[in-house]
């Protein structure tokens, strides 16, 4: 719930990023761009992938494996930032020797 009861739901700034991120990443793509997204940024978060490697692996994604015209974002930062605005943003927080990630809000 915003400021005088103004919720997200009624902001369309925040409705159009979620439509927009609802799209198709490409032309007969099953999922969406939010969804590979999120997937990319969980993998790498739970393997401890350093912030180059998921530049260059968005890059490379983007670029050459993708079919084009495809809404990858071409960065970590960029990818990043999409959830962010979208209120789910994440911090990564090493909790035990094995590897393991923690998420919290």
């Amino acid at each position: 719930m915003g400021v005088a009861g103004h919720t997200r739901m009624d902001d369309p700034h925040y409705l159009k990023l979620v439509a927009k991120s609802k799209v198709p990443l490409y032309d007969g793509s099953e999922l969406s761009r939010l969804t590979r997204i999120l997937m990319l940024l969980n993998t790498c978060a739970t393997h401890w992938v350093i912030n180059g490697f998921v530049d260059e692996l968005f890059s490379l994604l983007c670029n050459y494996n993708l079919p084009k015209p495809n809404k990858l974002p071409r960065s970590h930062y960029e990818a990043k930032r999409l959830i962010q605005n979208l209120g789910l943003g994440y911090s990564t927080i090493h909790a035990c020797k094995n590897g393991c990630v923690l998420f919290c809000d």
